[in-house]
């Protein structure tokens, strides 16, 4: 036996006895598999390695050994992934690359450590279940007590590292290069025919409603305000929550693919007193999204409402015009071609799940239903939110347009939808005796479709109505106090307590998140059924003052210009964020140390890029089909359509739409 041998069967020794919760050193030359084809392969690796090959020293050179920051909870030991697969081609004996799974067997609670992945290069003639029959054997015989899984997508091969296109892939190419041909000609034509547009004119021609100059100056456009009420605060503030939102789903990206080193610090920071203030309630950002949404509704149609009938079919025909374009090419991409930009260790894990989801559920999502159909493979999981919003958009819809026919009869039913929300949230917790609010830890990231907070509370829409109504009532008032603006005193005062409410909600997250302590039911399940309406509350008093009350250094600052292209663009940006994200994750090679610095970096860069390809589809899709669609129902774009206010300023119709979906 040689000195490498010698070496690999001392390290197994060592780790056995030094400690029942480390893992045995993996020696490749040591497996004895169940299918000849497999076994003769190995035994080729053997007298690869006893004369010296290259290909066969390659294979064990890119194989992790043994396991490093277990109790760190380094979940992924990596090995070489390009390695492995570099072997040329006529070696004796074809490579594939493993992600084979390794938890501790039995009850793991006293344990330092749980599931780690490690990265082996094996032949390729072995199979999934026939390697993890030979490495669950090994692990037996060194008394190694864990067990061993590897998954259907766990390997990759030379051929499906890098897979062609399908027909399917071809197809959205096709679409999107017709599209984008479509809109680069119309745009010729308009710079050719309207070379005194003046910037604001609505399109008067089908050429000029697909032209990408007027979806330019769309997005650069500020809106006036609605009759007296001014909205141009939320584009600041939208952006303000829009930042945090994008960070945690960077955040979380990586712990849904098992890409941290450092996993055990930082969980340590959700129950540290003073981190876990900031980090334990970021839902809540969310909760501002559904807030402004309704807030946006209620005072658009409702002042549509006092000029003339409207009717909610006609609402929202327009409102799914707007977000199905855009939303269904996204889905078509992710089910295609988002496959073909990437390859990695963990990549057809990834894709298997991502893919797989869109292939098969997505028409829930286009028909505003995944958050109670398939929750557990929902496709373009950060898409609840905009079925759920779609859901609660519908509701409020019809609570408007009660209020403005019936306003007693309207403020009770509003006053039955809160309370029966409030109650929702009250007995799914205590009934079910669940948390009060979503903890980010690792069992919600690794799986976060199998988990029951998320699915059965979290991205539900009836769990969220009391966020929704807050904004609906705050909208209304706001309109219907527009010519009596709030004084300079009292304006600081509802900032300065809305500000303050916000806060000592999000802070209270923490009290709730360390679950190793002893906890009431009763007190999570009031909890659970409140802090929505008070943070609603506290958004109330501050967007009521920002739009209605006198301007100050605050709503100078929301109200900034550089924000209104962000805030318009918002739509498309939290639909094509997390690819970024998880082409990064998913197609890495090392595993990240995530801090603080890190993280904020990341999320700038997510936003870079996730701007520029929304640009692209806001100009060759979201733009052109609204404008397209009002001016094929309105026969011009100079009537009144719904949810858009006539401006009494320089043009006749002010698209107020994009301000609609947050």
């Amino acid at each position: 036996m040689d000195i490498r041998r010698i070496v690999l069967a001392l390290l197994s020794v060592l780790a056995i006895s030094s400690s029942s919760q480390l893992l045995p050193a993996l020696d490749l030359t040591l497996l004895e598999s169940p299918e000849p084809g497999c076994a003769a392969d190995f035994a080729a690796l053997r007298g690869g390695l006893d004369t010296g090959q290259i290909w066969a020293q390659t294979m064990v050179d890119a194989s992790v050994k043994s396991p490093v920051g277990l109790f760190s909870q380094t979940a992924i030991q990596f090995g070489d992934f390009d390695e492995c697969l570099s072997l040329p081609r006529d070696s004796p004996v074809s490579s594939q690359f493993c992600l084979v799974n390794v938890s501790p067997a039995g009850n793991s609670s006293q344990l330092l450590w749980s599931l780690t992945r490690w990265g082996i290069c094996v032949p390729a003639s072995c199979s999934n279940p026939g390697l993890q029959s030979s490495l669950q054997t090994y692990m037996d015989k060194r008394e190694a007590r864990v067990s061993v899984e590897v998954l259907p997508a766990a390997c990759t091969t030379k051929e499906t590292a890098s897979s062609s296109l399908t027909v399917a892939d071809g197809v959205f190419i096709a679409m999107m290069v017709t599209a984008v041909v479509v809109v680069i000609a119309a745009t010729v034509h308009d710079l050719t025919t309207r070379l005194d547009y003046d910037r604001v004119s609505p399109p008067s021609s089908i050429s000029q409603c697909l032209s990408a100059r007027q979806g330019w100056y769309s997005l650069l456009r500020a809106d006036q305000p609605v009759l007296g009420v001014d909205l141009s605060a939320l584009y600041g503030l939208h952006c303000f929550a829009f930042f945090f939102v994008v960070m945690g789903h960077r955040f979380g990206s990586h712990f849904m693919l098992m890409h941290v080193t450092n996993y055990r610090s930082v969980e340590k920071m959700f129950v540290d007193s003073w981190f876990s203030i900031w980090a334990d309630h970021v839902d809540l950002f969310v909760d501002i999204f559904f807030f402004m949404s309704a807030f946006l509704v209620s005072i658009l149609y409702y002042a549509q409402l006092h000029k003339r009938y409207v009717s909610p079919l006609k609402v929202y025909f327009y409102r799914l015009c707007r977000l199905v374009p855009t939303y269904a090419v996204v889905v078509f991409f992710y089910a295609t071609l988002l496959r073909q930009l990437g390859n990695g260790p963990i990549w057809n894990m990834f894709m298997d799940v991502e893919q797989g989801a869109c292939r098969q559920n997505w028409w829930a999502n286009l028909l505003f239903i995944n958050t109670y159909v398939n929750t557990d493979n929902m496709c373009l999981l950060q898409s609840w939110y905009i079925s759920c919003d779609f859901q609660l958009f519908v509701v409020a819809t019809l609570l408007v347009f009660l209020l403005q026919r019936q306003k007693r009869l309207g403020l009770f039913v509003i006053a039955v939808v809160f309370v029966a929300s409030t109650l929702a949230a009250f007995f799914g917790t205590y009934l079910y005796d669940r948390a009060p609010t979503l903890l980010f830890f690792k069992d919600f990231w690794t799986n976060p479709r199998h988990h029951d907070l998320f699915t059965s509370v979290y991205s539900q829409g009836h769990y969220r109505g009391t966020s929704y109504v807050m904004g609906l009532l705050a909208g209304c008032y706001a309109y219907e106090h527009r010519n009596h603006p709030i004084n300079k005193r009292w304006t600081w005062t509802l900032q300065l307590t809305g500000f303050i409410c916000c806060l000592v909600v999000y802070w209270s997250g923490s009290l709730f998140h360390d679950r190793s302590e002893a906890h009431s039911r009763l007190l999570d399940a009031l909890y659970a059924a409140t802090f929505h309406s008070l943070f609603g509350l506290g958004l109330a008093l501050l967007i009521v003052a920002c739009t209605v009350g006198h301007t100050n250094w605050l709503t100078q600052m929301f109200s900034w210009e550089g924000f209104i292209p962000l805030s318009k663009l918002s739509y498309c940006v939290y639909l094509v964020h997390n690819i970024p994200q998880f082409l990064w994750v998913a197609s890495s090679r090392t595993p990240a140390y995530l801090n603080i610095l890190e993280l904020v970096s990341w999320t700038i860069a997510d936003l870079v890029v996730s701007l520029g390809i929304s640009v692209i589809l806001c100009l060759v899709i979201e733009t052109p089909v609204r404008y397209l669609v009002k001016y094929l129902v309105s026969g011009s774009l100079s009537t009144t359509i719904p949810l858009t206010v006539q401006a009494q300023e320089k043009y006749d119709t002010q698209d107020t739409c994009d301000l609609e979906k947050r």
